[in-house]
């Protein structure tokens, strides 16, 4: 894969500002889930995911968080 020069450059002058990508995705997840007024629906449709896949991420998601705190 080929990541644009910019990118990398932004990417490597500030690690404290890098975060995982399962954050992303469970902060992206509850702000359109918060947006929506917690309609599970709503937020797949918004995300452009079925809402299987919604709830399996949501579990997904509760594990590893769980794990963290453990």
């Amino acid at each position: 894969m080929n990541i644009p020069e910019h990118v990398v450059t932004v990417a490597s002058d500030d690690l404290s500002e890098l975060i995982p990508l399962q954050e992303v995705e469970r902060r992206n997840i509850a702000r359109v889930m918060g947006a929506v007024g917690g309609n599970k629906t709503a937020t797949a449709r918004v995300l452009g995911i079925d809402r299987k896949r919604l709830y399996r991420t949501l579990d997904r998601l509760a594990v590893e968080a769980s794990k963290r705190s453990d």
